[in-house]
């Protein structure tokens, strides 16, 4: 079974809200953002969307990781991660057959 939506889909929407949002630290708003527009393509889907910001002010080791159990024919898992102004934005869209 295909995706309901592809990664570059994933990166689209990403690319969209960071140049149309000036604040890009608002993730919250960006996961919101994402959900709201895949909802229509997802509906027989549960969707799991985190994002993580990385400022490049710390020197600190950062990782993001996000794991689930699934079925390879009807579920997967798409990771996107963009430079902004003061950082690093890491977005993992996950969606899971109903």
């Amino acid at each position: 079974m295909p995706a309901p939506f592809s990664q570059s889909e994933v990166e689209s929407l990403v690319t969209s809200f960071l140049s149309s949002n000036n604040d890009y630290t608002d993730t919250q708003a960006l996961i919101t953002y994402i959900l709201t527009e895949l909802k229509p393509k997802t509906l027989d889907y549960k969707l799991i969307v985190s994002a993580t910001l990385i400022s490049n002010d710390t020197q600190a080791y950062n990782k993001h990781s996000l794991g689930f159990l699934w079925d390879e024919k009807n579920d997967g898992n798409y990771t996107v991660k963009q430079t902004v102004e003061n950082g690093t934005i890491i977005v993992n869209v996950s969606y899971i057959k109903l």
